[in-house]
């Protein structure tokens, strides 16, 4: 019970703290620049200071918590490791890797097509998607594979800390809930898969950014193609691809996310992860209470 006690006090004032820092500059711009819309209203330009916000908020809470207690130390994050551009950079390429096989499998199947009448995307949009979605991933990551992963990790197993924060990281993406079953404990099956997937890319770096980059590659290849994204449709347009049968396999309004064919992209970005990337030696100890 101590143990719980402890992992789910720092889990809560890690949130609280977070919250703390963006509320005000939040609320601030939202109501300054946008009249209160919500932020599913804004174009991908008007979403990079509210990303920003997130991402500066989650490693400002992340760093003082850090400070406050007896470890761990924020470069156990790996956010300033010398390989954290190629860990980045081969992230975003299995990113956009998983898609393909996602797509592939779809068009072999049948259900997707290439629509030559779309457009593409301008370079202002793509770049400012890009930017939104990555400040996005570094919040979610240093938040999920950060703070959250290895607090609990101090008192529970390497299982136990990845199952649990994955199910934590599925919480935030409540918009699944709201569709139809089954496609919402699809979406939820996804989710969790892709925290498992992300937890591990951690584990065998020791570095945030391959997760970083991940999470940033599956995302803006989804939005790119003017695909939603976990719900979201971050570019108002015409898809490049059009994707048509049961919505259980393609995941319909909501995504690939949320169909049984969206499954297929975390599962492959788990194998390469386990493939691609030698184990530096995990750990179940966390130096959050200096135990080596």
């Amino acid at each position: 019970m101590r143990k719980f006690i402890s992992v789910s006090s720092k889990i809560a004032l890690y949130v609280l703290l977070f919250g703390a820092f963006l509320a005000l500059p939040l609320i601030f711009w939202m109501e300054r620049f946008h009249g209160g819309a919500s932020d599913a209203s804004l174009t991908p330009v008007e979403r990079i200071p509210l990303e920003a916000m997130s991402a500066l908020a989650a490693l400002l809470a992340a760093f003082l918590l850090c400070k406050a207690f007896k470890g761990p130390k924020f470069d156990e994050f790996g956010l300033l490791k010398t390989v954290s551009a190629l860990h980045a950079l081969s992230g975003a390429l299995l990113g956009f890797a998983m898609i393909a096989i996602v797509l592939a499998a779809l068009w072999a199947g049948g259900l997707a097509s290439v629509d030559i009448r779309a457009a593409f995307p301008t370079g202002l949009i793509l770049g400012a998607t890009a930017l939104g979605l990555f400040l996005n991933t570094v919040f979610q990551e240093v938040m999920f594979r950060g703070f959250i992963f290895r607090a609990i990790l101090q008192h529970y197993s390497i299982v136990t800390s990845i199952i649990v924060s994955s199910v934590l990281f599925v919480a935030i993406h409540g918009a699944i809930i709201g569709e139809p079953w089954p496609m919402a404990g699809i979406g939820l099956l996804n989710l969790f898969a892709a925290g498992i997937m992300l937890s591990l890319a951690y584990l065998r770096t020791k570095s945030l950014w391959l997760p970083i980059g991940l999470h940033f590659g599956w995302n803006f290849a989804q939005a790119s193609l003017g695909l939603a994204v976990t719900g979201q449709v971050i570019q108002d347009r015409q898809s490049l691809f059009a994707i048509n049968g049961a919505p259980i396999i393609t995941g319909g309004p909501f995504g690939i996310e949320g169909g049984l064919a969206g499954l297929l992209g975390p599962v492959a970005g788990l194998v390469l992860v386990l493939v691609l990337f030698r184990d530096t030696g995990a750990k179940r100890q966390s130096t959050f209470d200096g135990r080596n």
